[in-house]
């Protein structure tokens, strides 16, 4: 008798109501309609998702890294202005971001389409010495270590997914910080392929008893290896991230 659905509700949520003030969706069911008899048990499932794409895929939690000079153990904070970009356009914005916190002009970026893989030169920058360097931080709150420069190094800028914009090697302890790139003669390289699309999946997050588990990387504790128990409910995959501009609009393909 485990097997059998003795009655079926379909639920329609508009998320974009109901709001609490902290940005919670609270619902109340209604007790007549969603109860059980003896020996049964209630079981919720989603059937489907759907969200508009009302964000950037370069935005503030993937989009700061930082220049660090060796020799003053200081950093220069770099950020990507937020947007949407194809690889042309996302040069520039690269170029644009390390001008700024550097504060000299003189960097080239050169990035291959089908590679992934982009060069930045920095040769030419005024100012710029063998002991400079970039990090990317990806560094948990709460770790252990202690955060060198808190005046450029943010909480936002700490823990930042850059990395995986920049196909480079993240810092996740403060105490053993590594240089994002490989570097030949002021001349630097992404390790891994450069995405403009990071985010793979969207978490449904609720309070319910999900009987679930999760390793805790979710709760920015990447340290630990043991599983805890999750209030994910589900876990949307974006299946299309990239998108093209239209004249009539933005679409997704």
């Amino acid at each position: 008798m485990s097997g059998v659905v003795n009655r079926r509700r379909n639920i329609f949520i508009n998320s974009e109501q109901y709001h609490q003030s902290n940005g919670d969706v609270n619902l109340i069911f209604p007790g007549a309609d969603f109860a059980v008899d003896k020996n049964e048990i209630m079981r919720l499932s989603l059937e489907s998702f759907t969200m508009a794409h009302r964000f950037y895929n370069i935005n503030i939690n993937n989009n700061t890294f930082y220049i660090r000079n060796k020799a003053t153990t200081s950093f220069s904070k770099c950020v990507i202005t937020p947007g949407d970009y194809r690889t042309a356009t996302f040069k520039t914005a690269l170029i644009s971001a390390i001008d700024t916190g550097f504060g000299a002009a003189g960097v080239t970026v050169i990035a291959g389409d089908s590679t992934r893989i982009f060069t930045i030169n920095m040769s030419a920058v005024s100012g710029w010495t063998a002991d400079h360097d970039f990090v990317c931080f990806q560094v948990p709150p709460g770790r252990a270590g202690t955060n060198p420069d808190t005046t450029k190094i943010t909480p936002t800028g700490a823990f930042n997914d850059s990395c995986e914009v920049l196909g480079s090697i993240p810092t996740k302890d403060f105490n053993n910080i590594v240089p994002a790139f490989s570097e030949t003669s002021k001349v630097f390289t992404s390790v891994y392929p450069f995405t403009l699309q990071p985010l793979e999946a969207i978490h449904l997050v609720t309070n319910l008893q999900t009987h679930s588990y999760q390793t805790p990387d979710f709760l920015e504790d990447s340290e630990a290896s043991s599983l805890v128990p999750s209030p994910i409910f589900a876990k949307i995959p974006i299946i299309h991230p990239s998108f093209e501009m239209r004249e009539e609009g933005r679409e997704f393909s």
